[in-house]
């Protein structure tokens, strides 16, 4: 039986797929309808910022769903999600942090001993506001499984490569990207060849926030986002042809996301070779 994730990543094709008709489609109006052929650029803007944080949401749900199914108990579980997890049930407004900490702690060592599967969605606490995509909402979900600054990640050379402006690196790389589908179908997860990543751990807090290409690409898309969703801006802030090169950016990050969070989760639960 395939792991969820692997399901899940089907869905990259799926959100990509619907972002090119409709650029496919403006294209054939640029010259003859242009109101059309703006609105349907503005729409695929929308469409480009919501899909990446729509699969970043898909993913990590399935990732989780394929630890509670396969490791069975609560006390083999990623100890980031099993903190994250106690956080949650624990928090209540005017508690004083550190008696929050101590009901987590005891709340960990309950379930290690007495297993229930890790469900976000049986308590309601508010944390990120779901309204806007943001930078936050991309890291965020992540981060609860103990594998931060995945933006840093995928921050290397190889996966910069797409933004050499080069249509015939930008097409290895989607192919090769398709062809490590085949690491998440079955559990654990294989992982793919470590060295097409950066090290997280050892780049500085300056250059993750400052340098970084990827957190660059992703506030610009967003903020396009925002002015168009929010009525702030009337005007058609990308070209079809700019918008075919940020989806390729977005499909070839998706995929860098997903295999380094995939191949990182389960670092600690395989021992075969890497792909």
């Amino acid at each position: 039986m395939a792991t969820a994730a692997f399901e899940a990543s089907s869905s990259i094709a799926v959100r990509m797929q619907e972002l090119r008709v409709l650029l496919n489609e403006a294209k054939k109006h640029e010259n003859n309808n242009l109101p059309l052929y703006e609105a349907l650029c503005r729409s695929s803007s929308v469409l480009l910022a919501s899909h990446l944080e729509g699969f970043v949401k898909d993913i990590t749900k399935s990732v989780r769903n394929d630890l509670n199914y396969n490791l069975k108990e609560f006390k083999n579980m990623p100890a980031a999600l099993k903190r994250e997890f106690a956080k949650k049930i624990s928090t209540y407004d005017g508690v004083p942090q550190p008696d929050l900490d101590k009901r987590a702690r005891q709340i960990i060592a309950f379930f290690d001993d007495n297993h229930v599967p890790i469900d976000f969605d049986a308590f309601t606490v508010k944390e990120i506001d779901g309204k806007n995509p943001s930078l936050k909402n991309i890291e965020q979900p992540f981060s609860k499984f103990g594998v931060g600054d995945v933006l840093s990640a995928v921050d290397s050379a190889y996966f910069l490569q797409v933004f050499e402006g080069s249509p015939g690196k930008t097409h290895v790389l989607l192919r090769e990207m398709k062809r490590c589908r085949s690491t998440l179908h079955a559990w654990p997860y294989k992982s793919i060849d470590e060295k097409r990543f950066s090290n997280p751990i050892t780049i500085s807090v300056k250059k993750k926030k400052q340098q970084s290409l990827w957190v660059t690409f992703v506030e610009e898309i967003v903020t396009r986002r925002h002015k168009i969703a929010h009525g702030e801006s009337l005007l058609n802030l990308a070209s079809s042809q700019e918008l075919d090169v940020e989806v390729n950016k977005v499909e070839i990050l998706m995929n860098g996301l997903l295999y380094y969070f995939c191949g990182t989760i389960c670092k600690q639960y395989r021992t075969e070779n890497k792909f």
